[in-house]
């Protein structure tokens, strides 16, 4: 009977030892790529960075290459993206036609300025990022 027992814990921890081996040298992990919401988060912090120095003027003129030239410079060079801004009727510029399944858009609102209430909404759509 002693023999018995000794027999089962030895193919029980032989057979958790080759278990551990195989995950940790058989199945790498994966790695994820940057996910819609780190993207979102890079977008929105580049427009806060951007609303420090000059957003609102280039919003109100209309300007969205600066702002798309801006995001080239933040986001990686892989994904596709295209900026639109909004009042609170209708679209100011001119929006995108995407045909990527995977999109998604983050917006970014600013109110006016000092003694302007003038709503807008700036929306980045972004596709290409799979």
């Amino acid at each position: 009977m002693k023999g018995q027992t000794y027999m089962i814990e030895a193919i029980i921890s032989i057979s958790i030892m080759i278990s551990v081996f195989l995950l940790l040298f058989f199945f790498t992990p994966q790695f994820p790529e940057m996910s819609e919401l780190n993207y979102k988060l890079r977008i929105k912090d580049a427009l806060e960075n951007l609303d420090n120095l000059n957003l609102r003027d280039k919003v109100y003129s209309n300007d969205v290459n600066y702002i798309e030239n801006y995001l080239k410079m933040v986001l990686p060079k892989n994904i596709r993206f295209d900026v639109v801004i909004y009042d609170k009727n209708n679209a100011l510029t001119t929006e995108p036609t995407i045909f990527s399944p995977f999109v998604f858009s983050t917006s970014y609102y600013i109110a006016g300025d000092y003694d302007k209430f003038f709503p807008r909404e700036i929306r980045v759509y972004v596709w290409g990022y799979r």
